[in-house]
């Protein structure tokens, strides 16, 4: 699972972080071909010493790894980072960084993780150093680093440019082209329109309209609805792709157990999952972001619908009607048979609240839900761990209101999943149902 972060970013070109010798530094961000500072990184896991220098690392090259524990492709990526590390052992330093989580509750992680899978991570681990964040600006985790020999930013990228061949290139002087994730920064409010008051840019006083334009960077990527008296009704789709957009604005007609007008905001931030959308297109390639490796710009999008308020089920529709107007594609929804993976309850009273204070705790380990919507828990699953899976997850337990649950498995196995649950008496097995799919289509000639 991908972790975005959307916030106010403020435009600024130094930062100034407090070191021991109650001495003030100043760094500036970096980008590629930045000369890296003599930063002390003071709490270092498994590492031979507990705090070192940026620059200690100097003739080597060094690959900064940014994650968290809510990060399920953060955590995906550690067996393959350990066999770089042991293959290019000597030449290459792989460094964990975790600046956003206390180090007991990142030890407390890796110890699960080696309990549930077997597998210790024993690349080193950097806690606690803000001052990383700030040299190194990202919007999204995972994000890699990469700094040559003479400690100089080479790259700042994805997990998927971090692979045998491109390191290979790299230690054998050799010319590698990886896409980069460059920080830009943009003044942003979510609730207000863009290009009022200088929000996202110049532009009039407008009280009613809805924008598309090619993809703007400096934004994260996000979708995002509210609506209040104050604000009025705001849809934004910041740097989506064709597809995700359609499946924003569809999501409702899929997912018909949800009252969108009253359901808690990730549900209402949600989207269409892949393995619930089917293109019946002759080209697919114009309206997915990437196809294997190559990123196609020209299909991303950013979307915003405002105007006075309204429903959910009223601004989903007005954004249907403007994808119809420009792109054209034939959307419907259609029934199909399809195998699922599929909750079931023998007794739903067993997992009624509690508790009289709301707990949210999970990870790709187990998860602690106390006095929350079962309704998260099929959210999580969806949009995190399993959200790269060929098989729907399908709520059938009929649970309602908030519910405690707690359990240790692989969150990304169902069948361990599965055996956690029986304590509850639920089931997750997969199983053929017939469900509601969005599905694009070239329009009718």
């Amino acid at each position: 699972m991908r972790i975005f972060f959307l916030c106010v970013l403020i435009a600024c070109s130094t930062m100034v972080w407090s070191q021991p010798a109650a001495k003030q530094i100043r760094f500036s961000f970096l980008q590629a071909g930045d000369k890296v500072p003599a930063l002390r990184l003071n709490h270092i896991l498994q590492y031979p010493s507990p705090s070192t220098r940026l620059t200690d690392f100097k003739r080597k090259w060094l690959i900064l790894d940014f994650w968290s524990t809510h990060c399920t492709a953060c955590v995906e990526s550690f067996d393959k980072l350990e066999q770089l590390q042991g293959k290019f052992k000597g030449r290459v330093q792989i460094l964990l960084v975790n600046t956003s989580e206390s180090p007991a509750k990142i030890k407390a992680f890796l110890a699960k993780r080696k309990t549930v899978t077997g597998a210790a991570v024993t690349l080193p681990v950097a806690i606690g150093d803000t001052a990383l964040d700030g040299l190194f600006r990202h919007e999204s985790v995972p994000f890699y680093t990469l700094i040559n020999p003479e400690g100089i930013v080479q790259y700042m990228t994805s997990e998927n440019e971090v692979n045998e061949q491109n390191i290979s290139a790299l230690l054998n002087h050799q010319p590698v082209e990886m896409q980069t994730r460059a920080w830009s920064s943009l003044s942003l409010d979510i609730n207000k329109p863009l290009f009022i008051q200088n929000n996202g840019g110049n532009g009039p006083d407008l009280k009613w309209y809805s924008l598309l334009s090619k993809k703007v960077d400096g934004l994260s990527v996000n979708y995002y609805m509210n609506n209040s008296a104050r604000t009025g009704s705001i849809q934004n789709g910041f740097n989506l792709d064709i597809r995700s957009l359609y499946q924003a604005a569809y999501y409702q007609e899929v997912d018909t157990a949800i009252d969108f007008n009253t359901a808690y905001g990730a549900l209402r931030n949600s989207w269409v999952p892949n393995n619930r959308t089917i293109l019946l297109l002759g080209d697919t390639s114009k309206v997915v972001e990437r196809v294997g490796k190559k990123y196609i710009d020209e299909n991303v999008y950013t979307y915003q619908l405002m105007g006075p308020p309204s429903t959910y089920t009223d601004m989903k529709k007005a954004m249907q009607a403007d994808l119809k107007r420009f792109f054209g594609l034939d959307a419907r929804i259609e029934k199909r048979k399809m195998k699922c993976l599929v909750f079931t309850a023998e007794d739903t009273a067993l997992l009624h609240s509690k508790a009289v204070q709301p707990i949210c705790r999970a990870n790709d380990f187990g998860i602690d839900l106390a006095d929350m919507p079962f309704s998260y828990f099929i959210f999580r699953l969806t949009y995190g761990n399993f959200f790269y899976s060929p098989y729907p997850i399908i709520d059938a337990t009929g649970i309602k209101g908030n519910v405690d649950l707690r359990f240790d498995a692989d969150m990304n196995n169902w069948e361990s999943m599965d055996r956690a649950l029986r304590p509850y008496r639920m089931h997750f097995a997969l199983e053929e149902r017939e469900i509601n799919v969005l599905v694009l289509a070239d329009p009718p000639h």
